[in-house]
């Protein structure tokens, strides 16, 4: 905007020497914007955007560059009038808000401006979802999750549960008493009062887990942003994988699945010697009974196969495949837990993008391996 008025200064001062006329002087009210600075917190026009913190109240104040003292200001945002240079600002609106402001300074003069403000679901720029891990042993360990109080400040009643895998999705209460954390030097610490995190306590084996803060009437808190979270999905679900040691979050462009590509149910493998590998993902543990059919080329399908358990994702069952046995060929699997039921298959089948409604089954090109 800057450069755009003076721009518009030099080709006035230019036409001003052509024609050797006098013209009045600048009035900076006919200039859109002057050089008005908002500000907001630690944020100023000037220098950087404006953020503002969703549903919660925020400060606007305005000045000008050149110390021009301003007697008031009219502000025009979401259709509401505002009064006055400094003004308080309250929006459940997320993304950029444009506002227009009309200034009077206290020489006579005034000037028009538009900015724009961005409002976020939380102006700390941490995750709302923190992790830690303590107590390991064997494929167990003992799991601290922190949730951050921003993301339930909406809350009317100092009570909250928990709700997930974890819980087997039954709504559980979590301790008053951990209403009060913080972190020091890297670690949760809990206090009597205040703090900046809920706490959840949990012990948890290795494996893939989701969790939800729940208050009120069984209000899910938004967890936006937070590297644990699916933008397809839920915003109030985190999902993350324990791999005995460390919590691995499972948010969008995090996944942790076996296979170099597919999606979060069905993935597969080039191993680069003539076959393949297939991964299923089942929705327990795979078993002995666990199995996966393949289409013939009659149309019928095989007997049920025995798949093999994923070392480290014990819900995944996977299964070697020759590609010369099927070159040139669609494949279409179908697969489920008890092999004694080999016409019963499992949900997840029919969540992977590779499923065919059809054919009822997942299909693929080997050329596309």
């Amino acid at each position: 905007m800057k450069k755009i008025i003076y721009f518009v200064f030099a080709m006035l001062f230019l036409s001003l020497v052509s024609s050797c006329e006098w013209t009045a002087p600048y009035d900076e009210g006919e200039f859109e914007g002057g050089d008005l600075i908002l500000k907001s917190g630690s944020f100023s026009s000037d220098a950087e955007d404006v953020y503002i913190q969703a549903n919660l109240k925020a400060w606007l104040s305005l000045s000008s560059q050149s110390g021009k003292e301003i007697q008031t200001a009219v502000w025009k945002i979401e259709g509401a009038t505002y009064n006055g240079s400094e003004i308080v600002y309250q929006t459940a609106t997320l993304g950029e808000i444009p506002l227009e402001v009309e200034v009077y300074f206290t020489d006579g003069n005034s000037v028009k401006k538009t900015f724009t403000i961005i409002s976020v679901i939380d102006l700390d720029e941490t995750d709302p979802v923190r992790t830690f891990v303590s107590n390991i042993s064997g494929n167990k360990a003992d799991v601290t999750i922190l949730f951050s109080k921003e993301r339930v400040s909406e809350a009317t009643k100092n009570e909250f549960f928990y709700n997930g895998t974890v819980s087997n999705w039954i709504l559980k209460k979590i301790a008053e008493t951990d209403y009060h954390y913080v972190i020091v030097d890297g670690k949760p610490e809990k206090k009597t009062d205040g703090g900046q995190y809920i706490a959840l306590k949990l012990s948890l084996e290795v494996g893939e887990h989701s969790i939800a803060l729940v208050y009120g009437d069984n209000i899910w808190a938004n967890l936006s942003g937070s590297k644990f979270v699916r933008k397809a999905e839920n915003p109030g679900l985190a999902h993350f994988f324990f791999d005995g040691t460390k919590i691995v979050p499972l948010g969008d462009g995090q996944y942790l699945h076996p296979g170099n590509t597919g999606d979060m149910y069905f993935r597969f493998s080039n191993n680069g010697n003539g076959t393949a590998t297939f991964f299923f993902k089942f929705n327990e543990e795979v078993t002995t009974n666990s199995f996966v059919t393949k289409r013939n080329a009659d149309g019928t399908y095989s007997t049920p196969i025995a798949v093999t358990k994923v070392t480290g994702f014990p819900e995944w069952g996977s299964y070697n495949l020759s590609l010369s046995t099927v070159a040139g060929s669609i494949l279409h699997f179908r697969y489920g837990a008890n092999k004694n039921s080999p016409t019963v298959y499992t949900s997840n089948m029919k969540l992977s993008s590779f499923y065919n409604q059809v054919n009822d089954a997942l299909r693929l090109s080997v050329a596309e391996i």
